[in-house]
């Protein structure tokens, strides 16, 4: 076994017994550990599944496989693995390489094929005193006869995709009352001008006619697509009380303005996604009206969760809501009616606007086989469109290919919050942080999230940050890690605002008053994105990591493109000296220019030594 190379044959035999201390045995269970000389393997450190992200289908039917052991507990990682209806004498071996570690734990990974795609396998766990195999039934001193892990068949349809305008894709999201209309509002009570700061039911003139007037404004940023807030009709400014699923809120325009601004986006390279909420209504929709009129007798009581009759909303609503606000009624949508109304809702505005997806708010507490039907539908009408869901934790069961194609990463915000805002982690848990994140998903599922800095749902990033600098690293490290990065309306030019109304103040038009390296930070981020297949499409590796200085080296390789993204957060020079991992330099010295215009770095001797001043950042082109 010790001579075999990726895919070669070999029996399941193992090297001289590790020694193993403890009973019980079970994936991932038990308490003891096993030691030799210096080595202590953990056995509950030790988990896989033979599901995601554990084990799931990667291209041309292979299967990806991950395992996980403690933290600096085995030498190196190797799978036997055969047909799973083939004799053990076909056994093969392949090395498994280490993807991720974090503060407790190391991760492996390899990529098998066989044909057809019926897998058994074991994990060899490598020490110096020895070899522990890992299967179905726990860990063994020897290859067990029976209880290897199985995955019994792969379809090409198992397969995680998105379509490449989402996965190439820079997201910018707009609020359409805020962002650019007529300088003055209408007559009437209720309307913002656009000096004034917002307010919890106040709106300001904005319209979609202006928001088309102002695509040049998203070229020039970089953006390819258009994420707008709810535009239906509804009785508060934020659309999220949807009254009519079939009308454009006539302050914000028409449906001839909608098709006039998804057209002009298009003919600029920029897609266009809609906000649905579908967890729940406004008031004055038309089925809860019906409701509240004829009570029991409504033909739509099943559309909602009632609890008593008479159907009353004050002063306790006597009816499930979404976060106990009583003018927000929720749809029971397990119910096949509400399934058929919402998906058609959902094909509609594809057919006659041209849109390209939907952002699905509240994705969480709305029956998933609800966006079984919904991707169906969707995708039988536009079978490029995407599905992106509002998730704010582990995302795992809306990301199995049957519902979403993609929700927001808000641990991503979270971990950027602390580290680049907050200053509350170091770059060593921060990093852990974001591993751990990203390997509890399939690496493309992980490649598809929304990476963003804030939302319409959060304080501003450069509010919480408070200098212009914190800001400018955590755009860069945004805009070169894995996932569709999202730029929130103003975030771009320093727009300011604390929690929700503040948050929410009009986009500012004089350039005199943006914040102008922020400015020209993030066109120069998006456009070298943009450029570069690696920053889109790349896999992610920790190069190095120093929490008391705040050093961070990270690569992201595509094809044969490597880039090191190099962050100095300490507030001293660094000269840094970072071993590289075999395969990361394809020339063996050689100039590695920073591709965000500072000082080179060289490559030399399978290191990486250059300057980098401080709070600054350096994208390197290595050789």
């Amino acid at each position: 076994m010790g001579a075999a190379g990726p895919g070669a044959r070999a029996p399941l035999t193992g090297r001289r017994p590790a020694q193993v201390r403890g009973a019980g045995a079970g994936a991932g269970a038990g308490q003891a550990g096993w030691a030799g000389g210096d080595l202590i393997l953990r056995r509950e450190a030790v988990f896989h599944r033979p599901e995601p992200p554990w084990a799931y289908a990667g291209p041309n039917r292979s299967l990806v496989v991950r395992v996980r052991v403690g933290r600096g507990d085995v030498e190196r990682v190797r799978i036997v693995y055969r047909d799973r209806y083939a004799p053990p004498s076909a056994n093969r071996v392949a090395p498994m390489a280490r993807v991720g570690r974090d503060e407790l734990f190391d991760y492996y990974e390899a990529e098998l094929t066989l044909d057809p795609p019926r897998y058994r396998y074991l994990f060899a766990l490598e020490g110096p005193e020895g070899t522990l195999w890992y299967g179905e039934g726990g860990l063994a001193p020897d290859p067990p006869e029976d209880g290897p892990f199985e995955v019994p068949y792969l379809f090409a349809e198992d397969r995680f995709q998105v379509p490449d305008w989402w996965q190439d894709g820079i997201i910018y999201q707009v609020m359409p009352d805020r962002f650019w209309g007529p300088a003055r509002p209408p007559a009437g009570e209720g309307w913002l001008r656009w000096d004034e700061l917002p307010s919890q039911s106040g709106r300001y003139p904005g319209t979609l006619r202006g928001i088309r007037e102002r695509l040049d404004h998203l070229e020039e940023l970089g953006a390819t697509i258009l994420y707008l807030n709810p535009i239906f009709l509804s009785s508060a400014y934020h659309g999220y009380e949807t009254t009519d699923y079939y009308q454009v809120d006539p302050r914000l325009g028409s449906l001839e303005d909608l098709q006039a601004l998804v057209e002009a986006a298009h003919q600029r390279g920029i897609r266009v996604i809609l906000d649905g909420v579908f967890n729940h209504t406004g008031p004055e929709f038309f089925a809860f009206q019906d409701l509240l009129e004829k009570g029991a007798a409504s033909r739509y009581r099943d559309w909602f969760f009632v609890h008593r009759f008479p159907v009353q909303m004050e002063p306790e609503p006597t009816y499930e809501t979404w976060a106990s606000v009583a003018r927000m009624p929720k749809l029971r949508t397990s119910h096949p009616e509400v399934q058929r109304y919402f998906t058609e809702v959902g094909r509609y505005w594809i057919r006659e606007a041209g849109i390209d997806g939907w952002r699905l708010d509240v994705a969480n507490e709305v029956d998933l086989r609800f966006w079984q039907v919904f991707r169906q539908g969707v995708l039988e009408e536009r079978p490029d469109a995407v599905l992106l869901g509002e998730i704010w934790h582990d995302p795992l069961p809306w990301l199995r290919g049957d519902a979403f194609h993609s929700v927001t990463f808000y641990p991503f915000w979270r971990a950027c919050l602390d580290l680049f805002a907050r200053r509350r982690i170091g770059v060593d848990r921060f990093d852990a942080r974001l591993t751990r994140s990203r390997l509890s998903l399939p690496e493309p599922v992980h490649q598809a999230l929304v990476t963003l800095l804030g939302s319409h749902d959060t304080a501003r990033f450069g509010e919480l940050a408070g200098d212009g600098t914190s800001h400018r690293l955590a755009v860069l490290f945004q805009m070169t890690s894995p996932g569709v990065p999202l730029v929130y309306y103003g975030d771009e030019i320093g727009l300011r605002g604390g929690e929700d109304p503040d948050n929410r103040r009009p986009m500012v038009w004089d350039r005199n008053l943006w914040d102008r390296e922020l400015w020209e930070t993030y066109r120069k981020a998006i456009r070298l994105r943009r450029e570069r297949p690696a920053l889109r499409r790349g896999r992610v590796e920790t190069l190095w990591v120093d929490a008391p200085t705040g050093g961070y080296v990270y690569g992201r390789r595509h094809q044969g493109e490597r880039l090191a993204v190099a962050v100095n957060l300490g507030y001293e020079a660094l000269e840094l000296d970072v071993p590289l991992p075999p395969g990361w330099l394809v020339s063996p010295e050689g100039e590695a220019p920073d591709l965000f215009g500072g000082p080179s770095f060289v490559a030399e001797g399978g290191r990486l030594r250059g300057r980098l001043a401080p709070r600054s950042g350096a994208v390197l082109a290595l050789p």
